[in-house]
């Protein structure tokens, strides 16, 4: 069974080599713990890894920018803003493909209105 080549740890400026994963075994915990806190300012609404993994299923069910048609820096936009509601912030019926500048200028729109 071959192995990876040996990495460099993404702790910078660790130095360390790993051969499995991307953190040497002092960082890993930390970076565990970094993750953990990634929060959008709501209590409750993680943008971590389960984000990150019903983002990657959607985008690849719905590879197309929904105003513009574009398929570049495509984002999960939430049609309706959910404000700190995490039933609304998982409800796949409010989620929209936009391209990054779609979902800016969605977003400048409705903070304007407030």
């Amino acid at each position: 069974m071959a192995t990876a080549a040996p990495t460099y740890c993404r702790a910078y400026p660790c130095g360390e080599k790993v051969t499995e994963g991307s953190y040497c075994a002092q960082h890993r915990q930390a970076a565990r713990q970094q993750e953990r806190r990634h929060y959008t300012g709501t209590p409750g609404l993680n943008y971590g890894r389960p984000w990150r993994r019903h983002r990657a299923r959607y985008l690849a069910a719905h590879p197309y920018c929904v105003d513009c048609g574009g398929v570049l820096d495509l984002e999960v936009d939430h049609q309706v803003p959910h404000e700190g509601d995490a039933v609304l912030f998982w409800d796949e019926s409010n989620w929209r493909t936009r391209c990054k500048r779609c979902h800016s200028t969605k977003t400048a729109r409705e903070l304007a209105r407030r």
